[in-house]
C-alpha cells in the first residue's frame, strides 16, 4: 500500500475509529513506511488534538472542546477558501440553499452573489452579516431568511426547539453542511448535541446534501451523531479521498469533490 501525506493520516484516523487503539509497527507494516515516518504522523496529528500518543502507538481523541470562532476562522483557512469556492458552483438562479454553521460553508457567500432569485437561509451569525453587506451594497439581489433560536454566543450559532420546527416548514434543493468530523464507521459527528440536532432535520429537508469539510475533519469522531454517512449526496474537500473509502463512498453513491 503507498498512500502519501493527508491520505496516510487519515487511513490512521480510519483505523483509530473502529480499532480504538493502533501499534506504530502495524500502522509502518501497514502503509510501507519507516517506524520513524509513522512516528511523525502521531506527532502532527496529536498537535492537532485529534489523537494521543500512547506508548508504542496512539488511541483516539473522541469529541472534545470545539475551537472558539475567531479562531477557526483562521485554521485551515487556504483549504476552506477553496471549498467554498468549489460548492458555490453547485448553486443554481432559483434555487432555495441552506447555508449550515461553520467557519468553511461561511466561505460560499462571496461566490453566488451573481445568482439569480436565490434564496439562502442560514443560522449562522456570520454568514448572516456577510450577506447583509452584501445586500446593502447591492452586490446580492437574493432573499435572505435567518433561523431564529437559542444563541450560542461562544460559536456565534442558532439551535433549539425553535430553529427546529422552522425547518420542518421548509425544504431545500441543497444544504451545503459543516461537520467536525465524518468517517465510514461513525458518519458525520458535531461537538455540540443542539447544533447536531438542527443538522440532523436539515438533512432531511433538503434535496441534495452536501458536506464540506477540509482534511483534518477526515476520519474524525465526535460525541454527537448527526447522521450516516449515506445521507450525504458529495463531499467537497480539499484532498482527494482515502482510496481505502473509494470503493465505499461509490456502494453508497456519494460524490467526492477536490476543491483545487
Amino acid at each position: 500500500m503507498s498512500l502519501e501525506g493527508e491520505d496516510r493520516k487519515a487511513y490512521i484516523l480510519s483505523m483509530l475509529d473502529s480499532m480504538g487503539k493502533v501499534k506504530v509497527t502495524l500502522l509502518s507494516e501497514e502503509l510501507q513506511v519507516t517506524p520513524e515516518t509513522i512516528r511523525r504522523y502521531l506527532e502532527e496529528l496529536e498537535k492537532e488534538k485529534r489523537i494521543k500518543r500512547v506508548y508504542g502507538g496512539a488511541i483516539k481523541i473522541s469529541g472534545g472542546d470545539e475551537m472558539p470562532y475567531a479562531d477557526r476562522t483562521i485554521h485551515n483557512i487556504d483549504a476552506k477558501k477553496k471549498i467554498g469556492e468549489s460548492a458555490a458552483s453547485l448553486v443554481c438562479d432559483d434555487e432555495l440553499i441552506v447555508i449550515d454553521v461553520g467557519t468553511t460553508t461561511l466561505q460560499m457567500a462571496q461566490h453566488i452573489l451573481h445568482r439569480k432569485n436565490l434564496v439562502v437561509v442560514t443560522s449562522s451569525f456570520a454568514a448572516l452579516k456577510e450577506l447583509i453587506q452584501y445586500k446593502n451594497s447591492d452586490t446580492f439581489s437574493g432573499r435572505i431568511i435567518f433561523i431564529g433560536g437559542d444563541i450560542n454566543s461562544r460559536q456565534m450559532t442558532v439551535s433549539g426547539t425553535l430553529a427546529e420546527d422552522f425547518i420542518e416548514n421548509l425544504y431545500a434543493d441543497k444544504a451545503f453542511i459543516s461537520v467536525a468530523g465524518f468517517s465510514l464507521e461513525g458518519g458525520l459527528t458535531s461537538y455540540d448535541l443542539n447544533e447536531c440536532t438542527l443538522t440532523r432535520k436539515i438533512l432531511h429537508h433538503a434535496g441534495q446534501n452536501i458536506v464540506l469539510a477540509d482534511h483534518s475533519k477526515i476520519g474524525c469522531r465526535n460525541h454527537y451523531k448527526i447522521g450516516d454517512l449515506s445521507a450525504v449526496d458529495k463531499i467537497i474537500c480539499d484532498v482527494p479521498a482515502p482510496a481505502e473509502w473509494a470503493p465505499v463512498l461509490a456502494q453508497m453513491g456519494i460524490e467526492w469533490i477536490c476543491a483545487e
